[in-house]
């Protein structure tokens, strides 16, 4: 818990220094030691084993070789190359996933402080790169992707060869997690995709709720993706912990469409498929691999969002101060109560 509560600390104080001086390496400090806790966490968090068992099944071509992405694995040949083990493995992605975060948050957030904040204590944002390390590389490089489509706030016309970069970015996460593929065709559906997100909220959970209830995604799934079939058929009880997201994304879609918020509609969109993929959990009393993963592609674009949404309900420092609490109780909530969170040791041997 020392190392949790250290990492809070360090957090608020250079996000307090950079709010009173202005000078970004304050501003990067606490994401550097974001990747500092992630990257040397030894036994700690659903997937340390896993990843340490991949790294020696994939230099045998064994197991669970066959299962992981070609990205991965050639992360993991390179790494061996020059001397590396699993442990600089995890470095480099928590390194990487930090770093676009930062990037991402101060391209997009009217807040960097507040969104800050709301990433590190979120237990579905940082700590969820403790659970799945890949999964939230790829989340980071899409995130990183979306100032190339014309997504900043300003609305100052984008870059001329954007989408091919973002495609480049969508391409290389995918190598990293396939679930990154089906985002390939999101600048594009921007497009056509109108702005009432309410109505859109309702029509795609009324949809998957359908199609799931009525075997089409199982029989789907079994005809084109066997093996992801296979995956997807590990199914509890639909988790209580996305209620408060649940909430969280109908709250914060009510509010941008009453206060007309004018930020770039992607988040909303994003936001609101995120919603929809919980809402359908609930509907339909299953937690899915499927629905459950792609929910947290969307649920960054709260990290824009809440802070977008303090200029609009007053009083405002009452609003901030309780998006703080918020924070502040889902950190130690997350720290305390996560799965194989405690108790945390630090592995600093990556070569060898």
């Amino acid at each position: 818990m020392i190392v949790y509560t250290s990492l809070l600390i360090v957090t608020v104080t250079s996000l307090t220094i950079y709010k009173s001086i202005g000078k970004k390496i304050w501003a990067m400090i606490p994401y550097a030691f974001m990747a500092f806790v992630s990257g040397f966490r030894s036994g700690v968090g659903a997937d340390y084993d896993t990843y340490k068992y991949w790294f020696y099944d994939i230099l045998a071509k064994r197991g669970w070789y066959s299962n992981t992405e070609l990205g991965y694995k050639l992360l993991t040949i390179v790494v061996h190359k020059i001397g590396g083990n699993y442990q600089l493995i995890l470095l480099l992605m928590a390194i990487v996933t930090s770093a676009c975060y930062y990037s991402f948050i101060m391209k997009f957030s009217s807040d960097f402080i507040l969104s800050t904040m709301v990433y590190m204590c979120f237990g579905i944002f940082y700590f969820s790169s403790f659970n799945g390390a890949r999964e939230s590389l790829a989340i980071g490089l899409f995130l990183y992707a979306l100032k190339y489509i014309d997504c900043d706030r300003n609305g100052d016309g984008g870059d001329r060869y954007g989408i091919v970069k973002y495609i480049a970015f969508i391409v290389v996460a995918t190598m990293f997690h396939k679930s990154a593929f089906i985002f390939a065709i999101f600048p594009f559906a921007l497009k056509k995709i109108g702005k009432n997100h309410l109505l859109h909220l309702i029509i795609l959970t009324v949809t998957g709720t359908i199609i799931i209830n009525g075997g089409i995604l199982d029989a789907t799934l079994k005809l084109f993706f066997p093996a992801y079939y296979r995956y997807s058929k590990y199914v509890f009880a639909a988790s209580k912990g996305y209620l408060l997201f649940l909430f969280m994304g109908i709250v914060i879609i009510l509010l941008c469409y009453r206060f007309e918020i004018v930020i770039n509609h992607s988040f909303l969109h994003l936001l609101v498929f995120s919603t929809s993929m919980i809402a359908i959990m609930y509907l339909t009393g299953r937690y899915e691999m499927f629905l459950s993963r792609y929910a947290s592609w969307g649920l960054p674009s709260i990290i824009i969002l809440i802070p977008a949404l303090s200029r609009n309900v007053k009083p405002r420092r009452v609003y901030s101060g309780l998006v703080y609490i918020v924070c502040l109780l889902y950190f130690f909530n997350v720290t305390t109560r996560g799965v194989m969170m405690l108790p945390y040791a630090f592995n600093f041997k990556i070569f060898g």
